[in-house]
């Protein structure tokens, strides 16, 4: 099948931008099920979990590659200093021998995720390098100029033993992964011509959101609130603005409860974007048409949403 990612919204818990530049992808697995519909499964349960753990990536036997949290991103998935360098991956599956590793499930997995890994070296200009611990250490720990140095792909297990005092315990993908196997792929993929999952959508451009609301290959959302087709319908620009407005909302929140702090004192300087967000979220909890709800005009909309966009950016900064 042709390589693709689909957004799926972001998971209970992960944290918004980076502490440190991004080095490397790190892969791990699930310890669970694998097969066609287990990255689905993953999306669900981080979705509702309460023990702070998310990826950035699933991956199974079926695809497409799911993210969930977005590169320039904080997954919660390997302790501060792998958090904070890592995109990490979650190939739905567990520790198995080598040859359960190259059957027809597994094999299929192994080559979404290496095709992934490869957009994501390509993506954010990283080698096609497979790091060592001693490498994924000075990642972290050398000077910050020399840094750029230890860039490529890791493994869990590889992480944890890079950084003990981070008190980590994990191993996966363990000692009977195919690494030459899955290095190949990586490089296959590599020097193939990819084609770019998230330019596919003719719309991308003027309306890729992080709300997810744009959808790469598969377009509008099945359960999104916007089932109007995106063709030249001139309000749609305006209601993924106000969804995106929505979920920034929804974010600052999560924040704030997080902080002890209500929302409300976010939005205190804009009663009127913060009245508007109330019937946006009211509309989406009901899943009624946005634009009918909110009674704006598409570019009354788009300034509402920016508007919004905007105060939340600066106050969660702060």
């Amino acid at each position: 099948m042709t390589f693709s990612i689909k957004w799926v919204g972001p998971p209970r818990s992960y944290g918004q931008g980076r502490a440190r530049q991004l080095r490397y992808v790190t892969l791990h697995y699930t310890a669970g099920s694998e097969g066609p519909t287990s990255a689905e499964n993953g999306v669900a349960y981080d979705k509702t979990r309460t023990d702070g753990t998310s990826c950035h990536y699933f991956t199974d036997s079926l695809g497409p590659a799911l993210c969930e949290v977005h590169d320039e991103d904080t997954s919660y998935s390997a302790f501060p200093k792998g958090n904070a360098l890592g995109i990490h991956i979650e190939m739905c599956g567990t520790a198995q021998t080598r040859a359960q590793w190259l059957d027809a499930t597994s094999r299929a997995t192994l080559q979404t995720t290496a095709e992934l890994v490869a957009h994501l070296l390509k993506t954010h200009n990283l080698p096609n390098k497979r790091l060592s611990v001693a490498e994924t250490r000075a990642a972290w720990y050398a000077p910050a100029d020399q840094r750029y140095k230890y860039e490529g792909y890791n493994d869990h297990g590889t992480i944890t033993a890079a950084y003990p005092e981070d008190g980590g315990t994990h191993t996966d993908v363990g000692p009977n992964f195919p690494w030459d196997v899955f290095s190949a792929m990586v490089t296959d993929a590599m020097e193939g011509d990819m084609a770019d999952p998230l330019t596919t959508d003719q719309t991308r451009d003027a309306a890729w959101r992080r709300d997810g609301a744009v959808d790469n290959d598969f377009a509008w959302r099945a359960d999104s609130p916007l089932h109007v087709p995106p063709g030249d319908n001139p309000t749609v620009q305006g209601q993924t603005a106000i969804i995106e407005a929505a979920t920034r909302a929804e974010m600052a929140r999560a924040q704030a409860a997080t902080n002890g702090t209500m929302l409300s004192s976010l939005l205190a300087s804009n009663v009127r974007i913060e009245a508007a967000l109330a019937r946006i979220e009211a509309a989406l909890a009901g899943g009624v048409e946005v634009a009918a709800v909110v009674g704006l005009t598409p570019e009354a909309t788009q300034a509402v949403a920016e508007a919004t966009a905007d105060e939340l950016h600066n106050r969660t900064e702060d």
